[in-house]
């Protein structure tokens, strides 16, 4: 059992399997955001939906949250500089970056064109496979992944993406939450 649900109380786990009380909460705390949540996609409704990550990243040069919902609470954040180790180009990385994106009329004065300085270093990343293939005659890639976060008592393993345990394709458990 995680560290996270050992801390879990038996009224907020009743809420997590059903739902129902969530979803109540936030239509009376957050009705714009139930309103582009809870859209049927099936009836192609045409109410605004929140956009994704990259959506139309090559037309707006706008790289949004995941969940998207955060994007509307939360201030832009633009990064400053961009550091690149091998394959840097310059010329391609400005074009790639904001030069396509220059021309576009942003939605609304919310977003601004961000032109983060950009640099190569010749300091090889150690765990880059480049750096790896110089060591190892080869290299795999591993599947399993281990994560940990302050404050847990212990560390959770992942294979595969799911915590390591769990059943494909079934509804989560005590144990394998």
């Amino acid at each position: 059992m995680s560290a996270l649900s050992n801390s879990q109380t038996l009224e907020s786990f009743q809420q997590f399997q059903s739902g129902s009380n969530k979803r109540k909460r936030m239509e009376e705390e957050y009705p714009s955001i139930v309103e582009n949540m809870y859209v049927n996609k099936k009836q192609k409704t045409s109410t605004q939906q929140f956009r994704r990550g990259r959506f139309e990243f090559d037309q707006l040069g706008i790289l949004r949250t995941k969940p998207a919902l955060l994007s509307h609470l939360y201030h832009p954040i633009y990064l400053e500089s961009i550091t690149i180790g091998d394959m840097y180009d310059q010329h391609a990385l400005e074009r790639a970056l904001y030069e396509r994106v220059s021309l576009v009329n942003l939605p609304n004065s919310y977003y601004k064109l961000n032109r983060p300085v950009i640099s190569s270093t010749d300091i090889s990343f150690e765990a880059s496979k480049t750096s790896l293939e110089k060591t190892y005659e080869s290299t795999i890639p591993c599947s399993t992944s281990i994560l940990w976060v302050t404050g847990m008592v212990k560390s959770e393993v992942f294979v595969n993406g799911q915590k390591q345990g769990a059943p494909k394709n079934k509804p989560t458990n005590a144990k394998t939450r």
